[in-house]
């Protein structure tokens, strides 16, 4: 009679037991979903930076970078003496694509938040999910009281900004019902009957 009734036959599965751990599971398969879309979303972005490039003809004659700061930030190193003409062309683009990508990671951050403003914390979400760009973690901290804080606001100025547009847009299909603008008098007539 000993073993007879093992306790390991009768447990309940983990996601019975313990509720946290359903959360954690569906924290997780929310993660692993935002982090495949962001995989997608930034290989749609080099493909499309790359297939640029490639079509690119002739040189731009506009930088998003100014040149001459580009070069003489390249020369703040005291190893370097002299820089070819293209060198600063070719290191304002990579700087341009640098800033794109950290952006396009930054604003995937503010949509799984449902927001529409880049916050702060965003980026630095952005950053210290990838190791490539963890040495911009002592640049851009991640303040957890910061960015929560940041974050319910921006939640509440979303419900301030979709109730005014909803009452907005009631003021102005009422002013038009009692215009009878996009209608003909009877049907006007009959609203206001």
């Amino acid at each position: 009679m000993h073993g007879f009734m093992s306790t390991g036959s009768f447990e309940l599965p983990n996601y019975y037991s313990c509720p946290s751990s359903r959360e954690e599971a569906d924290q997780e398969a929310k993660q692993s979903s935002f982090t495949e879309l962001q995989k997608e979303e930034i290989e749609i972005f080099w493909n499309q930076q790359l297939f640029e490039i490639q079509n690119t003809t002739v040189a731009k004659a506009h930088h998003e970078l100014p040149l001459a700061r580009v070069k003489r930030v390249m020369k703040s190193d005291g190893q370097v003496k002299k820089v070819r003409s293209e060198t600063p062309v070719l290191f304002s683009k990579a700087c341009e694509l640098f800033i794109m990508e950290l952006t396009l990671r930054s604003w995937l951050h503010t949509e799984r938040s449902n927001r529409r403003t880049l916050q702060h914390c965003d980026t630095a979400r952005a950053i210290m999910q990838d190791e490539l760009l963890h040495f911009l973690v002592h640049a851009v901290p991640f303040d957890h009281a910061h960015c929560h804080k940041e974050e319910e606001i921006g939640k509440i100025s979303q419900n301030v900004d979709s109730r005014t547009t909803t009452g907005a847009l009631r003021l102005r299909e009422t002013n038009q019902l009692g215009r009878g603008y996009g209608r003909n008098e009877s049907s006007a007539s009959a609203i206001h009957d």
